[in-house]
């Protein structure tokens, strides 16, 4: 429960900027004529306000969401019974081995759990109306279908070594750290009866 609800509110707050690193990027594959060439994070979210209001920021919330719901479910739980199961058989918990074990399969499973979600939400995303002013995707269920269609479900799959990757490290550092701020934390914990240090 504690990973879903922190995956949704860290996803809710950092959507803004989520949008303008997408829309920068796909901005930059476009052709000369129809970039927009955005001057920084900050002119992008002012040109996304003044086109779609102080809620165009929150565009592809919804998926963002679900996508890092998806992410911390999938990869924390597993990581840490994947570590479990490593000290049953004898490791230090929170030694080299079990943190780097933790991390790959941790990292396997929530970038399968959400890749197909952060698919979703770049395409969401980064969708630009045509000459007639039709966007070409109406919700995220059309975004899926059309994209099985056209391309098959290994197409939501695109990129996924470089994403899992990129999981194992970013786990790598936060289970190498969480020792050390949980310990951090006892020490400063106040204990009824006692002074603080």
């Amino acid at each position: 429960v504690c990973a879903l609800a922190a995956g949704a509110i860290g996803a809710l707050v950092g959507n803004p900027a989520d949008l303008s690193l997408v829309r920068m990027t796909s901005d930059s594959v476009l052709p000369e004529a129809l970039r927009k060439n955005y001057a920084g994070i900050g002119d992008c979210m002012r040109r996304i306000v003044k086109q779609d209001g102080i809620l165009g920021l929150w565009r592809g919330a919804g998926m963002t969401v679900t996508r890092c719901m998806a992410l911390n479910l999938g990869q924390l739980a597993s990581a840490d019974q994947a570590r479990d199961v490593m000290a049953n058989m004898g490791l230090k918990r929170d030694g080299t081995a079990c943190i780097l074990g933790g991390s790959i399969v941790g990292g396997f499973v929530g970038a399968g759990f959400s890749m197909p979600f952060d698919y979703v939400k770049s395409a969401m995303q980064s969708m630009q109306p045509n000459a007639l002013g039709q966007l070409p995707y109406r919700n995220a269920v059309h975004c899926v279908t059309q994209t099985v269609a056209k391309h098959g479900p290994g197409r939501l799959y695109a990129g996924f070594v470089p994403y899992f990757f990129r999981q194992v490290m970013w786990l790598s550092y936060s289970l190498s750290l969480s020792p050390i701020f949980a310990l951090r934390s006892k020490k400063t914990r106040k204990v009824p009866g006692e002074a603080t240090k």
